[in-house]
């Protein structure tokens, strides 16, 4: 028998749906279990640990972690995510006391009779409550994911997820709004829609053009919150959702569109769904509604069957297209998928020199971006106060973070302001202006161009 806990910690793994699913059963713990979150979990009584299984990488710091938290804590230990769908007794093989995969029902009621001992007969829930469980809550009030999508049935060569989360599966629109409402209550002024394959969206529903009638009906709602969509399969969307959220001022201009690879026979063989032509298409049409948009991609390096020349088509791709930076994976071998089956021993120098040159175009990519920017407004909202109450954290709506010198307390956290910036120089930001952002209708409306009266350009604000 275990003393009832007090106190819990929750770690993530992985990406933002798995960033989402965590937060989600921090908030179940929090608001429905009566437990009190803790910074550490050395402090806590249970510790949540959301998984990936996505590489070999993060399977081996999932099992790292778990032992580590058995041997330094008294913690009960739960494990939920991809890897523990993929291989539960590895983990319980590490120590986790409870694993918990997505192809367990009622998985929060499996963690309350696991925690308090209570035996009570499983919830009655709609269908669509097992992939999406409850509502997310976030303890800064500034930025929120909003899980929309789960699920995938693309399959792609190289990828476990189809095998670990199942088909695709869509949250309703009605709740999907009833979510957002619950956000803005809170305060939220950002919520980042995000989906295993959010470009998916609506068609286990049987909804044409899902993920455009959604941004439809977002972009008419008036409360003070921006929507940000995350990763999303461009071969999958036609020009018209781009068109609404590169012209609404309730979206972020910015997009995340994974390219993986741009040699067309790689392309084939990891099983992707288009072709670089299709790809460049939409990348060039959103470049097309302008330069303060940023577009981020993905880029699987060492693939099995990549050669020199497929690495350098998608070197020089990247290079001459309009893509803002990049984020850059070796390629892992999983277990049940098809490329598996066509790996090959690749020389760990070429993949790390390959992966090394990409990222250093990255760099370079985000910083032709960065000076792009230069004197123009941008709509930006404070996140988080430094530690000594002098400067302020910042995101812009096009994805720049940076830091806003505010010594006095003028700025408030969780407050959208415009900046304009100024030059940028040695990888440093200097802003020339900042105003508040006057609400206009439930819409931010832009300042003029001129300078607020007094306001010498470089004061203010820094990279």
């Amino acid at each position: 028998m275990h003393a009832r806990p007090q106190t819990f910690h929750v770690v993530a793994i992985g990406c933002k749906v798995s960033q989402y699913e965590a937060q989600a059963l921090g908030a179940y713990l929090q608001h429905q279990l009566g437990l009190r979150p803790v910074p550490r979990p050395d402090e806590a009584d249970v510790v949540v640990l959301q998984t990936c299984t996505v590489t070999h990488q993060s399977d081996r710091e999932a099992r790292k972690l778990v032992r580590r938290l058995k041997r330094d804590g008294h913690a009960r230990v739960i494990v939920t995510g991809c890897y523990a769908q993929r291989a539960p007794a590895e983990l319980q093989e590490a120590g986790a006391d409870l694993v918990l995969g997505h192809g367990v029902r009622h998985r929060t009621w499996h963690i309350r009779r696991f925690l308090f001992e209570e035996d009570l007969p499983p919830p009655d829930l709609p269908e669509w409550a097992e992939a999406f469980g409850p509502p997310a809550l976030r303890e800064d009030r500034t930025r929120a994911y909003l899980k929309v999508h789960d699920g995938c049935d693309v399959f792609c060569s190289f990828c476990i997820i189809p095998h670990v989360r199942g088909p695709a599966r869509s949250l309703p629109p009605d709740e999907v709004l009833h979510r957002v409402e619950a956000l803005v209550e809170q305060g939220i002024r950002e919520i980042i829609l995000t989906g295993v394959n959010l470009a998916g969206y609506g068609r286990d529903l049987g909804l044409t053009d899902g993920l455009l009638r959604l941004c439809e009906r977002l972009d008419g709602v008036t409360a003070d919150v921006q929507f940000r969509l995350s990763s999303l399969g461009a071969y999958d969307l036609d020009e018209r959702l781009f068109e609404l959220v590169c012209a609404s001022s309730r979206f972020a201009p910015h997009f995340h569109l994974p390219l993986q690879s741009a040699s067309d026979r790689v392309l084939q063989d990891m099983r992707r769904p288009y072709r670089l032509r299709d790809y460049d298409r939409i990348v060039r049409f959103i470049a097309d509604r302008g330069d303060h948009i940023c577009i981020g991609t993905d880029v699987i390096v060492g693939f099995p069957t990549e050669s020199n020349t497929d690495f350098e088509a998608t070197y020089r791709y990247i290079e001459e297209s309009p893509i803002s930076y990049v984020h850059v994976f070796s390629y892992s071998p999983r277990p049940g998928t098809l490329s598996a089956s066509l790996w090959r021993d690749l020389d760990p120098r070429v993949v790390e020199d390959r992966s090394h040159r990409l990222r250093t175009l990255s760099a370079q990519k985000r910083e032709q971006f960065y000076r792009r920017q230069v004197g123009r407004w941008l709509k930006a909202l404070t996140l988080h106060r430094s530690r000594d109450g002098r400067s302020l954290r910042a995101i812009t709506a096009n994805y720049i973070e940076f830091d806003l010198d505010d010594p006095d307390g003028r700025w408030s956290e969780n407050a959208w302001i415009f900046v304009r910036l100024g030059a940028y120089e040695l990888g440093r930001w200097v802003v020339a202006d900042v105003r508040p952002c006057p609400l206009m209708n439930g819409l931010l409306k832009a300042p003029e161009s001129s300078p607020s009266p007094g306001q010498e350009p470089g004061s203010g604000l820094s990279f």
